[in-house]
């Protein structure tokens, strides 16, 4: 089983930014696909802490990232299977768009 392109690019930004060997990186892509989070190897595994790791999920998903909850809003068009399907959680409705949340990046 490939690795998704977020997880790949993440990866990549990893072995360039924090000199990662190739080797490991293999490694990480083998427990990746056997089911462990990539976030388990990268911070409970010592390789980056969590700032960092944000950081990098800003870099890759080329959105902010907050450590904030928030409220679902109840919208016709996205209903609560989507909002599991996704990882999504729309909060925020105005004249030009929806705010939406992800839980998962991927």
């Amino acid at each position: 089983m490939k690795l998704d392109p977020f997880s790949e690019g993440l990866l990549c930004f990893v072995k360039e930014d924090y000199h990662i060997s190739e080797q490991t990186l293999e490694r990480f892509r083998y427990l990746t696909e056997e089911g462990v989070e990539l976030e388990q190897l990268l911070v409970a595994g010592g390789i980056l802490h969590v700032p960092q790791y944000l950081a990098l999920l800003e870099l890759v998903a080329g959105m902010p990232v907050v450590e904030t909850s928030v409220q679902s809003l109840s919208l016709d068009f996205f209903s609560d299977a989507d909002e599991r399907r996704f990882c999504a959680i729309p909060f925020h409705k105005n004249k030009t768009g929806v705010s939406v949340a992800f839980a998962s990046p991927r």
